[in-house]
């Protein structure tokens, strides 16, 4: 009960020192003895699939993908949820190292994390070691942590467990919906796009949100339809419709 938040990560990069059977003997092992049956996963090498699909003996993924455009880490979330699904053992999808970052980076690691939480994901950011020396100060990463807390408020206050990723509902960028209902659109570049909201059957209240600095700003009422918008700047933001 002292560690609420553990995970047991069997390996990292289990494929150069091991093999899937040692990975599902040690995995089915730990759920026999863990009392609190903690969540269990193996980190794997750089892939957009999930090495034990299916298996009783992995809860999530840990996975490696060594990309950090907003693009390719949306669409590999998507893949390895639909993977997972088909398996008929759906589970949370981590992204737990896509290749790694200086606190220089930070706008990158920005638009990197709402492209993973878009798409149903979740995520850490992994620094560059040789730039992260163990002396360092931590505070040189404040501007990630202070993103990542105004993702993470945003994420929170969704009804998340009626919602799903659907990508075909904007013109550009991702989208998280339950149609009709609520939806939370991430556009990594500003500009125009369209949101498909045919299933609204009352008014929605449209708001942006900025990333940098979690600030909300009023973008009217809309009605059922394909419904407009025009990014404030050039710059990533995010929409949401409730």
């Amino acid at each position: 009960g002292s560690y609420p938040n553990l995970i047991w990560n069997l390996a990292e990069e289990y494929e150069e020192c091991f093999d899937s059977t040692w990975c599902e003997n040690r995995a089915a092992l730990l759920h026999r003895l863990d009392p609190l049956q903690h969540p269990v996963t193996v980190h794997q090498l750089s892939s957009d699939t999930f090495a034990f699909p299916g298996s009783p003996n992995f809860d999530l993924t840990a996975t490696q993908y060594n990309f950090t455009d907003p693009d390719s880490l949306n669409k590999t979330v998507l893949k390895l949820c639909a993977q997972l699904e088909s398996a008929g053992r759906p589970m949370p999808v981590s992204i737990i190292e896509w290749t790694p970052f200086s606190p220089e980076q930070a706008g990158e690691a920005r638009k990197g994390i709402w492209a993973i939480a878009t798409g149903g994901g979740t995520y850490q950011i992994f620094n560059k070691r040789d730039l992260e020396p163990m002396s360092a100060d931590f505070a040189q990463w404040q501007e990630c942590w202070r993103y990542a807390a105004i993702l993470k408020s945003v994420m929170e206050k969704l009804p998340l467990d009626d919602m799903a990723p659907d990508n075909r509902l904007v013109s550009r960028g991702y989208c998280l919906a339950t149609p009709g209902k609520a939806y939370l659109a991430y556009l990594p570049t500003g500009g125009n796009f369209t949101l498909d909201v045919e299933s609204a059957k009352e008014s929605l209240e449209a708001v942006w949100i900025d990333p940098r600095t979690g600030e909300r700003t009023g973008a009217g009422m809309v009605k059922a339809g394909q419904a407009s918008f025009e990014t404030p700047s050039d710059q990533d933001w995010a929409l949401l419709l409730k």
